[in-house]
């Protein structure tokens, strides 16, 4: 039985999402507002830079937003 998906996506796969650390970081800036909003495509490629271009999850990730946006977890 066809579901709603599989009639406009060939094969009934979806596509790959193709999201990146920068999309995560240029969001968690515009997120933060103010001064960080309009850096976002700064931090974002700074994060790029030192990390790469895959995203990431969990503790990886706020080690990344650590280290962009210069706070620290006690």
């Amino acid at each position: 039985m066809k579901t709603r998906q599989d009639r406009y996506v060939a094969g009934g796969a979806l596509p790959p999402l193709s999201v990146t650390l920068a999309d995560e970081v240029r969001a968690e800036a515009k997120r933060r507002s103010g001064e960080w909003a309009r850096r976002a495509d700064e931090c974002a490629a700074r994060a790029e830079k030192m990390y790469g271009r895959y995203p990431l999850r969990g503790e990886e990730l706020r080690q990344v937003f650590d280290d962009i946006f210069c706070t620290k977890r006690a």
